[in-house]
């Protein structure tokens, strides 16, 4: 498969427009899309926990990240759900998806890690 199938291969399940590529890239790529179902709900979660201080004192934090990866026959995705809750009671969340080619191979290490 040369370049331009490969690329327009991926095009059909992400956002590729505007991204450069090198062959290892474009490659994991079509790995990722070729093994969509495959790998679809592969999951990784981080915990981190650090403390800190602020004008209100010390404080300690509990962070938790999840990376989720999506395939199926629409598109690829990663989707992050972020929360961090600290011991003064403070918490929040978000959330993320990314869909994109770079983005995508960015975060592929943080759900396969081995």
């Amino acid at each position: 498969m040369d370049r331009k199938e490969k690329r327009s291969l991926i095009g059909q399940f992400m956002d590729i427009t505007n991204n450069r590529f090198n062959e290892s890239e474009l490659d994991t790529l079509v790995d990722i899309v070729t093994k969509r179902k495959e790998y679809n709900g592969n999951t990784n979660t981080v915990h981190n926990s650090f403390t800190d201080k602020s004008s209100e004192g010390k404080y300690t934090r509990n962070e938790q990240t999840k990376y989720t990866f999506f395939g199926d026959d629409d598109n690829v995705r990663i989707d992050v759900d972020y929360e961090y809750h600290d011991d003064d009671g403070d918490r929040d969340k978000s959330h993320y998806s990314y869909t994109t080619g770079r983005d995508i191979l960015n975060n592929l290490s943080n759900i396969f890690k081995k």
